[in-house]
């Protein structure tokens, strides 16, 4: 039922976005993820990238300046964004690299047989 009444930008925020933090999730799914999804209406205007871009003890006024009253879900929520900015913005360790061909030296003859003992 919030999900109608909440912003677009809120609410389709990761998916509309391009760059590293494209599909990282929505903030709506946040504060649904950690049962807050009742203060919507005062996250209506706000992005995930936005509150990312916040400092903990910013992001605990900011979301106090919105609208969210209570110290307890101001912190549960302040914490779920910075995880989710964590795990989103965590880069996956990358392969080895390959050796290029051209430095795998060729393979060499075989060496030629003794000479034959006189």
């Amino acid at each position: 039922a919030f999900r109608a009444t909440t912003h677009d930008s809120m609410r389709d925020d990761a998916a509309s976005s391009s760059g590293p933090l494209a599909g990282c999730g929505s903030l709506a799914a946040i504060a649904e993820g950690v049962e807050l999804q009742h203060l919507l209406p005062q996250l209506a205007g706000e992005t995930l990238h936005s509150l990312w871009a916040l400092q903990r003890p910013a992001l605990l006024s900011h979301l106090r300046s919105i609208g969210v009253e209570r110290l307890t879900e101001r912190q549960k929520l302040a914490t779920a964004v910075v995880k989710a900015r964590a795990a989103c913005t965590a880069a996956p360790q990358p392969p080895p690299p390959a050796t290029p061909l051209a430095a795998v030296p060729p393979p060499q003859p075989p060496p030629p047989p003794p000479p034959p003992p006189p």
